[in-house]
């Protein structure tokens, strides 16, 4: 039980950097949305440019932070060896994407559609660089259990660039109206969207210096069959890495090669901007992964390792299924993410019966919209992939439920006369009439 309250403590402090930290960085939506209009699609670049951060984020950590707390609590192995070849690793390979980019660039912002502004994939791509870079620290100090200088360095971040935002998209524009002169050596408008991107890179390098001692207060040393094993090891979470980021960002990074129209960036935004919403229950999840990725291999040794396992991933699922019943409970709170401008209507809303509505930004309903870019997403695939979904469906459908000879599905009555499809999953096995095929 000691184990658990352990693991608890640290949860509840990495949450209040992920879960809190975060939720105060949702701040920046309403405004963004509110600074930044449908109209102009501001908000759609940002949920764009990150789609790609979010991916390319994965792929530069390749797996090696969770492989350092593998490798870190193997007793035959030098924590410092395994901590400095981990570091010196990722930071290579983090230097290494940025000069291509760098070398790549006209290219590279030219294919995702902003050859106008490089300056948008020059800075996200050093922001992300030193992201992967700082997930190495970051993870050392929860393996040396100093969840409050990982906290304070989120929250750190979060604050700095919530006020940042707060003074080049509030501040500073109401003061340019009435001193252009003065305000205007620190602020241009013609800017816009630019200033999310500068902001982000200005706090992710700020936060890299407050790495002093875990980056100088070692001895480096690279060993290279070590390495060998460890991304051995890895590759298997880079690959369900890449899988599960792509699960959250792939509809919004191929949002602008399927949807064609002018108000493409301002559909993305307002979409980008709704989706936030459903990823409350990501951060809970994250915050117990900040706690439970050192607590497991730390306990790898001990004997009643399975029995504390199966104790915390109890707790886990009772404390996400209360949180996904608050998330429910709430979400007439939450949907304030979204803001509802004095000329426009909210993306999503509640009409006087409390049934949820979904609306384009200037009012029409959504529903037809909805299908539009389902049927465009539909055409896409099965002309440049030959991946048929109607196809596809009615393949998983014959598998899974059984058909006639003329291969029409067969129905039953169940009951109360209602009318399904026989799912031959739930049939009996010809072999063993006492057990179904499932």
């Amino acid at each position: 039980m000691a184990n658990l309250k352990s693991l608890a403590k640290d949860t509840a402090i990495y949450g209040l950097s992920s879960i809190i930290g975060r939720f105060l960085n949702y701040l920046l939506v309403p405004l963004y949305t509110a600074k930044l209009s449908a109209a102009s699609g501001g908000y759609g670049v940002i949920t764009n440019v990150y789609a790609y951060t979010a991916l390319l984020l994965v792929i530069l950590t390749y797996g090696m932070e969770t492989t350092f707390f593998r490798y870190a609590n193997k007793s035959e192995e030098n924590p410092n060896t395994v901590y400095s070849t981990t570091l010196i690793s990722v930071g290579f390979t983090s230097l290494l994407f940025v000069l291509l980019v760098l070398a790549f660039l006209p290219g590279i912002s030219g294919w995702m559609g902003y050859s106008a502004h490089p300056e948008y994939i020059w800075t996200m791509a050093i922001v992300v660089a030193l992201d992967a870079f700082q997930c190495i620290p970051f993870a050392y100090l929860r393996y040396l259990r100093r969840p409050w200088k990982f906290a304070a360095l989120k929250l750190l971040f979060i604050f700095l660039n919530i006020g940042l935002n707060l003074l080049y998209f509030v501040a500073l524009p109401a003061l340019y109206k009435s001193h252009p002169e003065s305000i205007g050596k620190i602020y241009d408008p013609t800017v816009g969207v630019g200033y999310a991107f500068f902001i982000n890179l200005f706090c992710t390098g700020l936060i890299t210096f407050f790495f002093w001692k875990e980056l100088t207060g070692i001895r480096y040393k690279f060993d290279g069959s070590l390495l060998k094993r460890m991304l051995k090891y890895a590759w298997p979470i880079l690959v369900l890495g890449i899988a599960g980021i792509l699960n959250q960002t792939f509809d919004k990074m191929m949002f602008p090669k399927i949807y064609h129209q002018a108000d493409m960036q301002s559909q993305l935004g307002i979409y980008g901007a709704a989706v936030k919403i459903a990823m409350i229950m990501a951060l809970i999840t994250q915050a117990f992964r900040y706690a439970y990725e050192p607590f497991v291999f730390g306990k790898s040794k001990d004997k009643d390792n399975r029995e504390t396992y199966a104790q915390a991933m109890r707790y886990f699922i009772i404390f996400t299924l209360l949180a996904f019943l608050a998330v429910m409970a709430w979400i007439d709170i939450f949907k304030y993410i979204i803001t509802k401008r004095a000329n426009e209507k909210a993306v999503i809303y509640f009409d006087e019966d409390g049934k949820i509505q979904y609306l384009h930004n200037k009012g029409i309903d959504a529903i037809a919209v909805i299908n539009q870019k389902v049927d465009l997403a539909r055409e896409w695939l099965k002309e440049n992939y030959q991946i048929d979904l109607d196809l596809l469906r009615k393949t998983v459908q014959e598998r899974q439920y059984m058909t006639d000879e003329n291969g029409n599905l067969i129905t039953k009555k169940d009951g109360n006369g209602k009318i399904t499809y026989v799912n031959r999953l739930t049939q009996p096995d010809p072999q063993n009439p006492e057990q179904t095929l499932m």
